[in-house]
This record gives structure tokens, C-alpha cells and sequence, in this order.
């Protein structure tokens, strides 16, 4: 938007180029509203953002965190679990084998204990039963003795009465004649039929013969069995199992580290395949991020190859991440270059701006200062330019010029052909006197040659500053506004005519007006009364004529703003559609 207003001392308060010079040349540098240079480009020293990048990527990289390192860790340390999980599994089956073996072979040695227990007592049983009849006592001892002799695992022989009373102790000769009243003595004693009794804290069985007198029970005859040998034949079986779980652990070790080593070579291999074309994406990508956009595709393309660059080959879904990132890095490339020629083209259009704003008569304050008049203008373009414009100047000492245009169309189209209609008026206001004479003779000019079919509606008035007589002539443009000093406003009478660059022969009237102290005149484009709000609904002459209804005592500025500000508020959120143009008069009291 651009608003030029009056100053103090004459001065433009809007500046659109700031003057840079230097000791060789000159050139002009875009400035925002303070003044300050914009830099819509800047600029970086590729040596410094490589360099930049580069330590980046010092500082980002660690080998441990490598695709490489990772696959190959992983698949290590799967391949070690495996395995370690394997020999476990191993040596917990062979330990319950050999334990399994053990306790049968310890219920098979117990087994064999005890038959021949049993049969050991069935043997003596019917001799003591005899010798106990005959009362031959020296008898059953010296049987005794002769059957430890022949069995080394008979640790003991003990024959006792119902009472208790031990009439033979093989082991323990001073225990004869001795009433035993111990635990094992009374459960001997509670036995009427053969049985046998283990006894592990002394690692004894003992087997328990009741011997009869004709029908009664005399006694019992206790023989008891070491097992002393079974308990060494267990341990040594234990022993074995402990080394052969030790055996077994060593073997399972040597295998599981040979497995890991030629695993480790195998999935090193394996790794290397896999990872290498994403280490090349990778290297791919950092020649994208430095801006080598045809060596990060030429990386990635199967059918090129090189002395430094093999042949890419990713199948699967790295091919395809391949080919998207091919065609990523062509979109960026297309991007890149898009957005400067844009911003090329976008600073073109501001410099044109600039100079189109430039070509605009902005001082004011001469024309008001010491006359009878007050001046104001505005003007907004749609675009970065437009095809309004408004002028004003003197023809004489006692004539002014005003003239306010609106190109068809919208750009730089209309800006280029916006200039050619303002540099034709001022040459016609040379060379006649009256706007209808003016716009005459203007038509032809712009229709010769037009090729483009571009066409303007112009207002050109003149007014005598002596008398205040407005002289005017419409070429198919909006009627000005006109508020008398008591706050009337009535649009100016005449007819709107032909828009000119049409129709050679188009004819062109010619209106007067007398203005008086505090009359105004605004003129303005069709940016204003066809402006659209959000619910497409056009601001209109009758809300135009309303809002300057019962307005006095406004100068030209104060009128300017009135409207363009109600307009703001009219259309607020919605798209401005076309390019705004005001121009005030107001006849000073």
C-alpha cells in the first residue's frame, strides 16, 4: 500500500528506494518503512557453509551408531544368545540324562542290597530259629561272624528277646546281656514279620527277623547292612556327572566362539551388503544438503558408473527409497531454482513498483501552499503493480489539471500500459486546452497498435484556479463525488462516455461545474464503490455517497483516509480485487 502525505516542509513521508553509493558505483537497494535495507537473498560463502557442514558432520558422526555397527552388533549378539541359549540347553539335558542314570543306578544298587538282605535273612532264619530252640547261642554267634567274613557289607548281627534284652551283639560284645530301649529297638521289637529298615545319618539298612519259640515270637534277630560302598559308588557317579557337565561346557564353548567367529565373518559379509546402499543414500543426502544435486542423483542411478563410483544396486524397499530419493532431489533441484527465479521476478516487480509509485505526482504541498486549494491521493495497487494512476499539474499560471485512470486488466500488463496513457495525457494537455479536446485526441493514439485489445477509462478535468470552475470529461469512468460546503453529496452530472483505446470514432462531451469555498471533489477508480467483502457483496455508491453525508470542515487528506478506512473495514478478510485509486480536491475557504 502506498500513502503519500503532506509534510510540513513539502517533504514525501513514504520512501520506496534507499540510494546506496559506493567509490566505483551506485545502485538502488530495496528499504522497508524504517528505512532499513531488506535482504531478500542472502548470501552465504559456499567454502564456509561446506566447511560448516563438515565439522557438522564430525560432530553428528559416530561409528558405533553406523547402520554398519548396528546390523553387525545385532546380528552378533543374536547369533552369541543362539548359541549361548544352545549349550545350555545342552548341558540341562545332559546333567538330567546323567541324573537320570544316577538315580536308577542308585535304585538298582539299593535294590540289590535288599534282595540279598532278604536272602541272607531267609538263610539264617530257620538255623537261629534252632540254635535259639537248643539254646545254642555260641552257635548263632560264630554264624555270624563267618557271615560278615563272607559278606564285607553285614556290618552287625543282634539277637534280643521280647524284652529287650541283647543275647548276641556281633559289634558290640559289651551290649550282650543289656536291655536296649532305644527308637530302632522298640520298632525291631513291634515286628512280627520280616521287614527291613533304612537308617541314613549311619548309613545303615537293617533288616529285622522275628524269631518264634514253637508259636510265640521269642525275639527278633536285627542284621544290619553298611551302605557305606553305595553312598562311595554315588558320589564317584556324581563326580562323574560334574565332569562330564564340565566337559561338556569346554566343548560347548570352543564350538559356540568358532560359530562366533565364522558368524561374525559371515555377518560381516551380510552386513556390508545390506548396509552398503544405504551408506551411499547417506552420502547421497550430504551431497544434496551441499547443493551437488546431479553427483547425489548420479550416485543413486544403476547405469552409472565410474572410476571412484560403482553401479548403484538396491532391490526391495531400498530401491525404492532410492528412486523416491532420485526424484526428491530433482523436485528440490526444480524447487530451488523456482523460488530465484521467483525471487528475481519478485524484486523486479518491487523495483517496478517502485518507479511506477515514482512516476505518481506527489507534491502536494506546493499545490496547496499559498492557493486556494488542498490536494490529497492514495492509491493500492492489487498487485505488486497496477494500471491506476492519478495526475495533476498546471497547464498555466491559472489552470489545473487533474486526471485519475483505470487500466483494463491487472500487473504488469496494465503497469506498462498505464504509463504509455500517462505520458499521452500530459503530451495532449499540451497541445489542447479542454479535457473533451484532450480525450479526443488521445483515443486515436491508443488504439492504433493495440493489438493486446487493452483499453482505459479515463476522468480529466480542469479547473480555473481563479473562478473555481471545474471543467471536465468523462471516458467511460466512474462519476466523481461532490460535497458542498453544507455536506451534500451528489455524484457529478454528465455522460460516463466510451473507455478509450476501443473505438477510434468515439466522441466525447464536455461538463462544467462552479465550485464554491469548502466544496470537494473526490475522484476514484472502481477499486472503491466494486470492492467485495468476504460474502461477495460489493461496497456500492450508495454506502460511498452515505458515508460523506453531513461532512464539513474535512481537508482533502481527512477524506481520503474517511474512505479508504470504511473500505478496509468493509472487506476485511476477503481478497482485494482490484487496485484502489483516491484523489481529493477540496476548495479551500
Amino acid at each position: 500500500m502506498f500513502l503519500f502525505k503532506r509534510g510540513n516542509k513539502g517533504t514525501r513521508k513514504v520512501t520506496f528506494l534507499k540510494k546506496k553509493q559506493s567509490a566505483v558505483t551506485e545502485q538502488f537497494v530495496p528499504v522497508d518503512k524504517a528505512g532499513e535495507p531488506i535482504n531478500h537473498l542472502p548470501h552465504t560463502s559456499p567454502d564456509l557453509l561446506g566447511s560448516k557442514q563438515e565439522k557438522s558432520e564430525l560432530a553428528l558422526y559416530n561409528p558405533k551408531k553406523s547402520i554398519r555397527w548396528q546390523l553387525l552388533t545385532t546380528m552378533i549378539g543374536l547369533l552369541i544368545c543362539l548359541i549361548v541359549i544352545l549349550s545350555s540347553l545342552e548341558v540341562v539335558l545332559q546333567k538330567k540324562s546323567l541324573e537320570k542314570e544316577l538315580s536308577e543306578r542308585i535304585d538298582l544298587m539299593k535294590a540289590s542290597l535288599v534282595e540279598r538282605g532278604y536272602s541272607m535273612s531267609n538263610l539264617m532264619l530257620s538255623q537261629v530259629e534252632n540254635d535259639v530252640a537248643a539254646f545254642n547261642f555260641s552257635r548263632i554267634t560264630e554264624n555270624l561272624k563267618n557271615a560278615t567274613e563272607e559278606s564285607p557289607s553285614l556290618d552287625y548281627g543282634i539277637l534280643m528277646n521280647n524284652d529287650g534284652l541283647v543275647i548276641i551283639h556281633s559289634s558290640h560284645p559289651e551290649l550282650q546281656e543289656e536291655v536296649l530301649l532305644d527308637e530302632p529297638s522298640k520298632f525291631a521289637l513291634a515286628q512280627h514279620v520280616l521287614t527291613y529298615r533304612e537308617e541314613p545319618g549311619v548309613n545303615i539298612t537293617e533288616f529285622i527277623l522275628p524269631i518264634h519259640f514253637g508259636t510265640q515270637q521269642w525275639g527278633v534277630l536285627r542284621l544290619g547292612f553298611t551302605t557305606e560302598e553305595l553312598q562311595k559308588e554315588i558320589a564317584h557317579t556324581k563326580e562323574a556327572i560334574v565332569e562330564t557337565i564340565r566337559d561338556v561346557i569346554i566343548s560347548s564353548s570352543l564350538i559356540a566362539v568358532f560359530f562366533v567367529i565364522v558368524g561374525s565373518i559371515v555377518v560381516l559379509l551380510i552386513s556390508n551388503t545390506l548396509s552398503r546402499p544405504l551408506i551411499r543414500l547417506t552420502e547421497a543426502a550430504k551431497e544434496m544438503a551441499r547443493g551437488n544435486f546431479e553427483k547425489a542423483t548420479e550416485m543413486l542411478d544403476e547405469k552409472v558408473s565410474g572410476i571412484n563410483t560403482q553401479p548403484f544396486k538396491a532391490e526391495g524397499e531400498i530401491g525404492i527409497l532410492a528412486h523416491s530419493f532420485i526424484e526428491m532431489a530433482s523436485e528440490i533441484q526444480h524447487s530451488i531454482q523456482e523460488r530465484i527465479l521467483q525471487q528475481s521476478y519478485q524484486e523486479t516487480l518491487k523495483l517496478s513498483q517502485s518507479i511506477q509509485m515514482g512516476m505518481l505526482s506527489t507534491d502536494f504541498p506546493r499545490f496547496s501552499q499559498g492557493s486556494v486549494i488542498d490536494l490529497f491521493a492514495y492509491i493500492q495497487p492489487a498487485r505488486e503493480v497496477g494500471g491506476d494512476f492519478y495526475d495533476f499539474f498546471k497547464l498555466n499560471d491559472k489552470t489545473l489539471l487533474l486526471a485519475v485512470a483505470d487500466v483494463s486488466g491487472k500487473g504488469v500488463p496494465a503497469a506498462l500500459y498505464m504509463v504509455r496513457v500517462k505520458t499521452l495525457v500530459r503530451a495532449m494537455a499540451n497541445q489542447h486546452v479542454f479535457p473533451h479536446d484532450m480525450m479526443a485526441a488521445l483515443n486515436p493514439e491508443l488504439c492504433r497498435d493495440n493489438d493486446a485489445m487493452m483499453f482505459v477509462t479515463v476522468f480529466l478535468a480542469t479547473l480555473d484556479l481563479e473562478t473555481n470552475l471545474l471543467t471536465y470529461s468523462y471516458g467511460g469512468h466512474n462519476q466523481p463525488l461532490y460535497i458542498s460546503s453544507e455536506g451534500n453529496v451528489s455524484m457529478l452530472e454528465g455522460d460516463s462516455g466510451t473507455a478509450l483505446g476501443i473505438f477510434e470514432e468515439a466522441t466525447f462531451t464536455m461538463e462544467t461545474l462552479q465550485l464554491n469555498p469548502g466544496d470537494s471533489i473526490l475522484l476514484y477508480t472502481d477499486g472503491i464503490n466494486e470492492a467485495m467483502n468476504v460474502n461477495y457483496e460489493e461496497y456500492g455508491d450508495d454506502r460511498f455517497c452515505d458515508l460523506f453525508r453531513g461532512t464539513v470542515n474535512k481537508n482533502a487528506q481527512d477524506l481520503v483516509e474517511m474512505i479508504s478506512a470504511d473500505v478496509a473495514i468493509f472487506t476485511k478478510g476477503a481478497e482485494q480485487s482490484d487496485d484502489i485509486t483516491l484523489l481529493a480536491l477540496k476548495i479551500q475557504s
